[in-house]
């Protein structure tokens, strides 16, 4: 007999035999309280008791039915504890034959299985070990929709599914031998089963059934990347991103709100293109007066950046070792955005007492960026996309004083002051009222000295490239009602093309409905003479995903963004990955024919009479391990999809989680959990070129039009940057490495915020918000160990732990006031570092792929030699510098002492042509075993008297 305890909140206990009849099965309900689960389980020698221990610190104890020996129990209340029985099982239940099968007799039916009449007799024991019968009547699980329409005739709802074809419900048929129970309740396939809300261990109704419309599907869940366990060393980002065109987002700091609006940024190709120029202005490497941060530029230069790395990545998907977009980090852009006072002046921050509530705030950070960008870059790109002229005009009732203004705006709030309850406003029309709004106030009448009524009208007077609204209804505002309903036609009420005209008579909306098989436009207001008209569709939404609704009025969730990405963007991005793969070929073809003719790796050290010749220079970077079959094969899968018709189409970014959709999914806001802010309309262009092309050309006026960089390149002079503290630049630089030259690098970071996380009840850890950290010395030396950088990087936040022990790093190393070290600000040692890695230089290093995470920087798979990856068996722990130095080369680390980054440096140099040495001598995998055997049996201990290697 098995006793098996589910592990989840509210788990129950089965008890079955697993040679017995396979449709006989006990359960048990062990009475748990609200989130409480069973964590251990114990079965006496005889097995007349059945203990389970709880996460609530509580312990049930059963005995078997009819089992009449006294339990010594402690006494509550100076009474005997009376301890209930679980039931005798159940009698067998007959099920014909033609139940278990299909009509052809051979294959098993998942369903009808899983699906019987009811649940057995559930047993459940109250808190306060209760006396009398305990035994629980029979629960129904309660059906989806979805198979209460497929049921067969004649069979009641609420009795067990006859016959069902697994095809109805667009799943794949099970192979024979498949768990099918397993199969349905996995999260993507018992969605189309059972209603999701309805839980049949909850006590207190057979059928516990609530709106549809309040459960959250999972591709809208906030997703979790692990952090512990196994599963964090198999966790791939390609294993939810089904497009391989463009990454997503992971993180978890304050401020990062907002990463769905710095996406949708990103895919508008003139903010893109003018922020990748802001890279390369020369005013914004000036060092400023305040923590080192440049005045001007700080935030266009950062949202370069992140621009920047976004392409890398999405361009390197078929260079790594699997194809995979890793997501994206803004920390940089994060930690500027934070230190802005205008940020902080209008509550943008986390941190900020008077904060905007979550839903709403990011439309005032979209807002913020907006403004704040046309201020800083060098073109009037913002307000030719965005902007727009707004006449007010104030006229009061009895005549007399009208006054009347004009507003620059570059966002549109929807007002819906207009309607009430029960008025259905289509969005047409609530698009018109705002654009044309009239509103009566009450104003100072300096003729008659009183307080009088006044017209005040705000009409737009012309029309921007991009159309934005804030939808101002998030967080269950008023107007959140009419973005639930559905349009005249019963399609989604949100269009995807609209049509807005201005002319003497004020301003009209068309827009196309859906649900209709011809084109059918809806029209709203009347624009009388026509000036104006201008035809958009819509581009990118924001929306708000609640994650728990608990009825307050305090709101938690997340924010999601969908974006059309056009077929020109996915073209480019094809043709990026193409040209990465076929130079990727090219260098593996040239390297095989450099290790034939035996050409070496010459190390010579500045400071000792190490060995000069170590090894074949055929490079052992992170792309290494992909065999140039597979790298051909990518090649030829790119140019069959280049060669393809690639079409446009809306893609859902949901943190990392990202995955191509229809229009619908865009714009659908019907369900409970999902609210609307922000919505961006693009003009479409008009000329008959564009429409017998089939494909909406999206305007972009002459005047704004920009080539994206591509032969712009980081100034060679940031390299003799001056420092902050004003010391000297140590070391001379009079030749920096190009492409295909070796590098090794080590860095340094101190803490700047603590991780914040919890246990679950199922012992996997759950985080809330990252650790910071940041950079705060950068060294590197060249193939020979000579010194090309050594400085020490200026924190923009205060520093919570130095970290001595491990780095080093001293609080006077990063006090401009008394630092006697060359110390710079993070940009400039950012830029040095990108100057380096769009040249083409190699880094070695001893992990690499940590330490360019945390310096929030991309180095392609083939510009990365991590000499933690080299010196690691699968499924293995990775093995630190210091050990791998003792038993490999002998010595260590400055005696064990605190790290110094170019000893360590020099270290993973050492180590690199250490391992070219064994792998031409044939040696390599022989060494790693018995370094692996060593580390076993000396527990990892370092240091080679410590380790018995002396």
């Amino acid at each position: 007999t098995l006793v098996v305890a589910s592990s989840k909140p509210g788990g129950s206990v089965q008890i079955f035999e697993p040679l017995g009849d396979p449709t006989y099965a006990q359960y048990m309900q062990a009475g748990l309280g609200h989130g409480e689960a069973i964590s251990s389980m114990a079965v006496s020698p005889s097995a007349s008791y059945l203990a389970f221990g709880t996460t609530g610190s509580a312990v049930i104890l059963m005995e078997r039915a009819g089992h009449e020996k006294a339990v010594n129990l402690p006494q509550q209340g100076g009474k005997d504890v009376v301890v209930p029985s679980y039931p005798p099982a159940p009698p067998a239940v007959s099920i014909p034959p033609s139940t278990l099968f299909n009509q052809g007799g051979s294959t098993v039916n998942p369903f009808n299985l899983y699906n019987m009449a009811a649940m057995p007799i559930v047993s459940d024991v109250d808190r306060g070990w209760l006396e009398g019968d305990i035994n629980m009547k029979p629960y129904k699980r309660v059906l989806s929709n979805k198979l209460l329409e497929l049921k067969s005739e004649g069979a009641s709802k609420q009795d067990f599914i006859t016959h069902l074809r697994a095809s109805d419900l667009d799943i794949p048929p099970l192979p024979p031998g498949s768990n099918y129970n397993r199969f349905i309740c996995d999260p993507e396939h018992g969605e189309k089963v059972y209603s999701l809300n309805c839980d049949p261990r909850n006590v207190g109704s057979e059928r516990r059934v609530s709106s549809a419309n309040k459960v959250i599907p999972l591709v809208y869940h906030k997703p979790h990347r692990p952090t512990s366990g196994p599963k964090q060393f198999s966790f791939t980002y390609a294993q939810h991103n089904s497009s391989l065109l463009f990454p997503g987002w992971d993180c978890n700091l304050p401020n990062d709100y907002g990463n769905s609006v710095l996406l949708a940024l990103f895919f508008i190709p003139e903010v893109r293109a003018s922020c990748l120029r802001e890279q390369f202005e020369e005013r914004n490497f000036a060092q400023g007066v305040e923590k080192g941060v440049p005045k001007e530029g700080a935030l266009s230069a950062e949202l370069g950046f992140l621009f920047h790395q976004i392409d890398q990545l999405s361009g390197h998907c078929y260079t790594q070792a699997r194809p995979d977009i890793p997501a994206f980090s803004p920390s940089n852009f994060l930690s500027t955005f934070s230190l802005l006072p205008e940020a902080a002046a209008l509550a943008l921050l986390d941190n900020s007492p008077s904060a905007v509530k979550l839903p709403r705030r990011i439309e005032a950070l979209y807002r913020f960026l907006l403004h704040h960008l046309s201020t800083e870059l060098t073109v009037t790109v913002i307000d030719e996309l965005c902007g727009f002229d707004v006449s007010v005009v104030n006229e009061f009732i009895g005549g007399g004083q009208e006054k009347a203004k004009g507003l620059r705006a570059m966002t549109v709030e929807l007002n819906y002051l207009a309607f009430r309850p029960p008025a259905t406003p289509t969005f047409s029309k609530l698009l018109q009222t705002t654009l044309h709004r009239e509103t009566r106030l009450r104003a100072w009448h300096s003729g008659s000295k009183s307080y009088e009524t006044i017209i005040q009208q705000r009409v737009v007077k012309n029309l921007p490239v991009l159309l934005n609204l804030q939808c101002s209804v998030a967080g269950g505002d008023d107007g959140l009602e009419y973005w639930r309903q559905k349009n005249a036609k019963g399609g989604v009420w949100l269009p995807e093309r609209i049509e807005v005209s201005i002319g003497s008579g004020g301003v009209s909306v068309k827009e196309l409905l859906d649900g209709s098989d011809e084109e059918d436009w809806h029209v709203e207001g009347e624009a009388g003479t026509v000036t104006i008209t201008k035809k958009y569709r819509l581009i990118s939404t924001v929306s708000y995903i609640k994650n728990h609704d608990d009825g307050k009025s305090v709101y938690t969730g997340h924010h999601i963004a969908h974006v059309y990405v056009d077929p020109a963007m996915k073209r480019k991005v094809k043709e990026r990955q193409l040209k990465e793969v076929k130079a990727l070929i090219s260098e593996a073809e040239i390297e095989d024919v450099a290790s034939e003719v035996g050409e070496k790796l010459t190390l010579q050290f500045q400071e000792g009479e190490r060995p000069a010749e170590k090894g074949f220079a055929k490079k052992i970077t992170m792309a290494s391990q992909i065999s140039l079959e597979s790298l051909k094969e990518r090649e030829a899968l790119l140019e069959s999809e280049l060669a393809g018709n690639l079409v446009g189409g809306w893609t859902r970014w949901n943190s990392f989680q990202v995955k191509d959709v229809d229009s619908a999914d865009a714009r659908d806001f019907t369900q409970d959990w999902r609210e609307p802010c922000l919505v961006v309309y693009r003009e479409i262009d008009p000329t008959p070129e564009g429409q017998k092309s089939g494909l909406d050309a999206l305007k972009s006026p002459d005047m704004i039009r920009l080539e994206e960089p591509g032969t712009l390149q980081i100034p060679q002079s940031v390299m003799s940057a001056l420092a902050v503290n004003g010391v000297p630049q140590p070391i001379p630089i009079d030749r920096l490495p190009g492409k295909g030259d070796l590098v090794a690098i080590d860095t340094e970071f101190v803490v700047v915020e603590h991780e914040d996380s919890i246990i679950t009840k199922d012992g996997e850890k759950h985080v809330n918000q990252d650790s910071r950290s940041a950079l705060a010395r950068v060294s590197i030396v060249d193939a020979q160990g000579r010194v090309l950088l050594d400085d020490y990087v200026l924190p923009q936040e205060p520093v919570l732990d130095y970290v001595t022990r491990f780095s080093g790093i001293v609080a006077s190393d990063l006090d401009p006031s008394i630092s006697s070290r060359h110390l710079i600000n993070i940009r400039t040692a950012y830029l040095k570092l990108r100057l380096l890695i769009d040249r083409g230089v190699i880094f070695v290093g001893h992990g690499l792929v940590t330490d360019f995470k945390q310096l929030n920087v991309f180095v392609p798979a083939t510009q990365i030699i991590d000499t933690v990856e080299i010196f690691h068996q699968p499924r293995a722990r990775r093995i630190g510098l210091r050990f791998l130095l003792n038993y490999l080369l002998s010595h260590d680390v400055q005696g064990g002492e605190a790290h110094d980054s170019i000893d360590d440096a020099r270290a993973a140099l050492e180590l690199y042509a250490k391992a070219l040495e064994l792998r031409k001598a044939g040696e390599f995998d022989k060494t790693l075993t018995k370094i692996y055997e060593q580390g076993r049996q000396c527990g990892w201990t370092v240091g080679l008297a410590e380790a018995g290697l002396k």
